[in-house]
């Protein structure tokens, strides 16, 4: 099963497996606005607890811009930035998706993964408790679980780096080098482009919505003229072998263009062994990601090959408006301390789900400072699942039966809005509905004045979701799910919070930033109106050189 042209549906591969995979035992409402909803307390009777829920804007990929759909500023006075999730629509064509998850299970389907188990069992006290287990296999065992998986035996496997070339790897040969490094081009473009890179004035034009080809010509010049005729260039497989960068460095786009250079990721001009990759994601039916805020506080993105989803949020109160005034005051003397989190306010979030330091095992590992830290918590958006909530199966007969996609995702939608049927963690509920909040301003503490906000969507194959720093979320997968969780650092905002938070990792004191080179200065002062005109290649030499 070999990478090159490999061209089958996941669910088409996964029928190819002709063996079940042994483990061992191991310990609807409206989607407008709110919900009230009884909730049981394992330490009380029910209890009446607010909780709204909101859903989050979905937006087609050709109607995207980012300073109107994603980047916003709060309109009082002085008022800051601040983002919120969307989900961008058709970003890739179906098969195209198809043809990235067949060419990574033919070339890594012999890779070790650490997939994990969650399964519910009654303890001796005849109560149900979940137990979890860390099973290592290989990557095509990992996706035979996950075609067994539900809600009370559930199976999930975060695959940092698999998408990385391997040059030691003897299984990896040449031709398997090209087509992972075509993945990441497509999924790269499929990102970037929406944030304004221009690929196809550097030719490295991927159809990556028709199954097209790439300008294919690697000489390194950018002009995207290369070795042959250009129309017949773009006809090739996006698989076949080629470099087709076209701009000399690998990154798939040019290097003369001074505006298009400042709209890249900074993360592209990181050393390698801190710099980000791309993270398979496989979840069976029933599965949960775990609770948590992403490393390096950048912009997060999600793609999804296969499946369905529930995405679900806890945002932050300096994103909510209604919650912001509240924090500016008090962010404005933080700010000067350079403390990126303060003005969101997500310190808030952060102790009412008892969160905790969790650092990347894929990069910087080989240090004993970790730079790539997020925040996770044990909680759950998910932690009682309705048994009127559907199974893979149920959705399975539903389209024998000819229920369509958008009655499907309708009917999902109204599950994710339901925080009776899909409900979060009961240790989640006090700590909102009863911490320090002062929403009005008035000086008091309003307690209930903060509820619990749960933002959802629902993500299909070829939607990208693109998500904000501070941003607490959790995946809910409503059926056999693939995707690529990805990162970016643009100028415009995550490049000031990616440096912040390097710093504060680093513990660079006030002192020693008054000897940052003068780019960094610039980028990481609140009041400077150049900031954004830097070039990201030149902030991360600076950073890194420093």
């Amino acid at each position: 099963m070999k990478g090159k042209g490999f061209n089958l549906s996941l669910i088409g591969i996964i029928l190819i497996l002709q063996y079940s995979y042994a483990l061992s035992s191991s310990s609807s409402s409206s989607s407008s606005s709110s919900l009230s909803s009884s909730l049981s307390s394992s330490s009380s009777d029910q209890i009446q607890i607010i909780i709204k829920t909101v859903e989050l804007p979905k937006i087609h990929k050709s109607k995207f811009q980012p300073h109107t759909h994603y980047y916003h500023t709060h309109p009082y006075p002085n008022g800051r930035p601040y983002e919120t999730p969307v989900l961008v629509e058709n970003v890739l064509s179906r098969p195209v998706c198809e043809s990235i998850c067949g060419t990574i299970l033919g070339i890594k389907g012999n890779s070790i993964v650490d997939l994990q188990r969650k399964k519910k069992f009654y303890n001796e006290d005849g109560e149900i408790v979940t137990g979890t287990k860390i099973i290592p296999c290989d990557l095509m065992q990992a996706f035979g679980c996950m075609m067994e998986s539900h809600k009370d035996d559930s199976f999930f496997c975060f695959c940092e780096g698999m998408l990385e070339d391997e040059q030691e790897d003897d299984d990896n040969d040449e031709g398997d080098a090209s087509s992972l490094k075509k993945i990441r081009s497509i999924l790269d473009q499929a990102k970037e482009e929406l944030f304004g890179v221009q690929y196809h004035e550097n030719g490295d034009d991927i159809d990556i919505h028709n199954e097209g080809g790439e300008d294919g010509d690697g000489d390194g010049d950018g002009d995207g003229d290369g070795d042959g005729d250009g129309e017949n260039e773009r006809k090739k497989d996006i698989f076949n072998s080629g470099d087709g960068d076209g701009d000399g460095d690998g990154d798939g786009n040019g290097d003369g263009d001074g505006e298009n250079e400042r709209k890249k990721d900074i993360f592209k001009f990181f050393p390698k062994d801190v710099r980000p990759s791309d993270c398979v994601v496989i979840a069976g039916a029933g599965a949960t990601s775990t609770l948590h805020r992403d490393p390096y506080t950048w912009t997060g993105t999600s793609l999804c090959l296969e499946g369905t989803k529930i995405w679900r949020f806890i945002a932050p109160p300096g994103s909510v408006p209604s919650f912001a005034s509240e924090h500016e005051s008090k962010s404005r003397s933080q700010s000067q301390s350079q403390n990126i989190d303060s003005y969101s306010g997500v310190n808030l979030v952060d102790d009412a789900l008892q969160s905790y330091r969790l650092p990347s095992v894929a990069w910087d590992d080989e240090s004993d400072l970790y730079l790539s830290s997020g925040w996770q918590s044990d909680l759950s958006l998910y932690a009682h699942i309705s048994e009127d909530v559907p199974s893979a199966e149920d959705f399975a007969i539903m389209e024998e039966d000819g229920v369509g996609e958008d009655e499907k995702m309708r009917i999902i939608l109204d599950y994710a809005m339901n925080v009776n049927q899909l409900r979060p963690s009961d240790d989640i509920l006090p700590v909102f509905m009863n911490g320090d909040s002062d929403s009005d301003g008035d000086g008091n503490d309003d307690g209930d004045d903060w509820p619990l906000v749960i933002w959802t969507v629902v993500q299909k194959p070829g939607d990208l979701l693109v998500i904000p720093a501070h941003w607490w979320h959790q995946t809910y997968a409503m059926e056999p799910s693939v995707a690529v969780a990805s990162q970016r650092g643009g100028i415009d905002r995550d490049a000031r919070r990616v440096i912040l938070h390097i710093l504060n990792t680093l513990e660079v004191d006030r002192e020693d930033r008054e000897k940052l080179p003068d780019i960094l200065k610039r980028l990481i002062d609140d009041d400077s109106p150049n900031a954004s005109a830097e070039s990201p290649r030149e902030i991360a030499k600076a950073l890194f050189d420093w």
